[in-house]
């Protein structure tokens, strides 16, 4: 788990990615007789596969500073609609249209498409129940940041009734903002001499009698761990992840309480495992 979504996946995420890589069919694009076309399932695995691609959540929360005044509308608000400070109702509003840039950090990574999270964001997203519709745009995007707007409402009478209302919907101007998008990356390649850094792996004294040095060299800082097991594939000594700096290090176990004969060694440099054969020879 990860932000409280199962592999970093919220709602919004999937619903993004199994509509954007669907297999279009009749009309190009998303129509009303197909919608987005047939579901293509084994595409939008494959474009979230790990070590090649990640779903990145950024969010801020940013007081609601600012914002325009856009125009003068009647609002539509339906029965059971979830802000319960407003009445069902035709109402006079003004509508102020919000505007934020968020900084992001993606690394050596690629950007590949990004859209809005409404699921973890403040403002109406994603509904048609407030009339006229307003939804939170992710307007622009680059390597470094992003822009999104929205925007709130000052309902001011209820126009069948005509009590006056003078509520802010769904927040009022100035009370803080939580602001959710999600950026789809394609991580940035590993380079061979890297790679081969990581599997750098020997092991010393072999045969032993009782110690043993483990000496590997990684491209970056990586979670390492080992495990030691007897020819049957019965874990004998177990490691826990410990992070290790980019470079030349060297694990030492001076008590081996091991009997005479032959036995495995994995190294686990964050899923790459390197096996090595140990020999133990009390003489």
């Amino acid at each position: 788990m990860s932000n409280g979504f199962l592999n970093n996946l919220a709602p919004d995420d999937v619903e993004h990615l199994i509509q954007k890589y669907a297999t279009d069919e009749g009309i190009e694009g998303c129509d009303v007789f197909n919608g987005h076309g047939r579901i293509n399932a084994g595409l939008t695995v494959q474009m979230i596969e790990k070590n090649k691609y990640h779903i990145m959540h950024n969010s801020e929360v940013i007081p609601l500073t600012n914002y325009t005044f856009e125009n003068d509308v009647n609002v539509i608000i339906p029965d059971n609609f979830y802000y319960s400070a407003v009445q069902s109702g035709i109402y006079s509003a003004k509508r102020y249209k919000v505007t934020v840039t968020i900084p992001h950090n993606i690394g050596n990574a690629t950007i590949i498409d990004a859209w809005v999270r409404n699921s973890s964001s403040s403002l109406l997203g994603n509904t048609p129940a407030v009339y006229p519709y307003s939804d939170i745009t992710l307007e622009n995007y680059n390597n470094t940041s992003a822009t999104l707007s929205g925007y709130v409402y000052l309902i001011i009478q209820n126009l069948s009734t005509q009590n006056m209302e003078m509520t802010w919907l769904p927040i009022s101007l100035n009370e803080n903002v939580n602001w959710a998008y999600s950026l789809h990356l394609q991580d940035a390649p590993v380079s061979i001499d890297e790679l081969r850094s990581d599997f750098d792996f020997n092991i010393y004294p072999n045969p032993t009698s009782n110690s043993l040095n483990l000496s590997f060299s990684i491209g970056k800082e990586r979670d390492v761990s080992f495990v030691i097991y007897d020819i049957t594939g019965k874990a004998l000594i177990t490691t826990s992840k410990i992070k290790y700096t980019k470079g030349k290090h060297t694990i030492t176990i001076n008590q081996l309480d091991l009997a005479n004969g032959f036995y495995n060694i994995n190294l686990n440099i964050e899923g790459k495992i390197t096996t090595k054969k140990i020999i133990i020879n009390k003489k």
